[in-house]
């Protein structure tokens, strides 16, 4: 289960990675009111994975598959990506 879990995250983080992600991460990061069309989806869909990733950790945890410590991991990361000023927007 772990290993699922790391593969996950190391699979969104190559994703965040990508040069195209990075500029997009600065920009949400900055509260960037001007963004394209694609970058709206590419936002989008990085949020959807963020919170599809959360629900996944909250059931292993429910379940009895995840520790407490990886859980409020996972719970502070999902915080962090809602503070940016472009996705309280």
């Amino acid at each position: 289960m772990y290993q699922n879990r790391a593969s996950r995250i190391i699979g969104l983080m190559g994703f965040l990675a990508q040069p195209h992600m990075r500029a997009l991460r600065h920009k949400m990061c900055a509260g960037a009111s001007a963004i394209t069309a694609d970058e709206l989806l590419q936002m989008e869909a990085c949020i959807r994975m963020v919170l599809i990733n959360f629900e996944d950790t909250a059931w292993q945890a429910r379940t009895g598959l995840l520790d407490s410590l990886s859980q409020e991991s996972n719970r502070r990361m999902t915080q962090n990506v809602f503070a940016l000023p472009a996705v309280r927007a």
